[in-house]
């Protein structure tokens, strides 16, 4: 399962894993920012690949 995982990360050259993590249910979400945007990308429990989904890109606040 862990292979499939990182093959679809592998499939974004140049991005950097923001964040990893899983839910109650076992599925994992794995966050990279590449190409100035945040792509979260889903997978079921059985590590099979489920959806991408695309977030703008959030710097910082300026004060």
């Amino acid at each position: 399962m862990l292979l499939c995982r990182s093959q679809h990360v592998a499939n974004y050259a140049g991005s950097t894993i923001q964040v990893a993590a899983t839910n109650a249910d076992g599925a994992y979400f794995v966050a990279i920012s590449v190409d100035n945007a945040v792509k979260v990308l889903l997978f079921n429990a059985d590590g099979s690949f489920d959806k991408k989904l695309e977030k703008p890109f959030k710097r910082g606040k300026k004060h």
